[in-house]
């Protein structure tokens, strides 16, 4: 049976253990995110491109179909206006 001694001396060798291993893992985790910074930012500039074009091609669709639903109604005006007048 180990004493409290022994036990003690494991727990401070299993404690140095974990911070070595912690300390290697945030190191490896930091030295990824520097590797990955310029990756992100390209695909950060490229989902801002995106979103203007999506943000663009709305806008077109939008005022098409507005300039449709003008000319339409126009056209039906003109429609009930000549039947009207006769």
């Amino acid at each position: 049976m180990a004493t409290q001694r022994e036990s003690s001396d494991e727990e401070e060798n299993e404690e140095k253990v974990l911070e070595t291993e912690i300390s290697a893992l945030r190191s490896a985790k930091k030295e990824l995110f520097e590797k990955a910074r310029p990756i992100n930012k390209e695909l950060e500039r490229i989902a801002q491109r995106e979103r203007e074009c999506v943000d663009r091609l709305h806008r077109l669709a939008i005022r098409d179909m507005t300039e449709k639903n003008i000319s339409r109604q126009f056209s039906d005006w003109l429609n009930w206006n000549r039947k009207s007048n006769t």
